[in-house]
């Protein structure tokens, strides 16, 4: 996570789904720590629209939905310019 939020200037969490079997996480990490959701069975058929609103929120939600803030402008990338990775 560490290298997210050293590349990404205007990022205040990640967002991210766990699946384990037919169970599904979500996970809320930030520079303090993380925060996980109860466990959602995902094959139970009562919980089918709660898994498709999750999906469908993280593939097109807005850039505040999935951790972006957008009152921090910041620079284009540059693709020329070699980056270096510290973990």
């Amino acid at each position: 996570m560490a290298i997210i939020f050293s590349s990404q200037d205007n990022r205040e969490y990640v967002l991210s789904l766990g699946f384990l079997e037919e169970l599904m996480e979500v996970h809320r990490i930030n520079r303090a720590g993380c925060i996980s959701s109860l466990s959602i069975q995902i094959n139970d058929r009562s919980q089918w629209k709660l898994f498709l609103w999750m999906i469908l929120s993280l593939a097109v939600g807005d850039e505040e939905v999935i951790g972006y803030n957008t009152s921090i402008a910041t620079l284009p990338v540059r693709n020329d310019i070699p980056r270096k990775m510290m973990l």
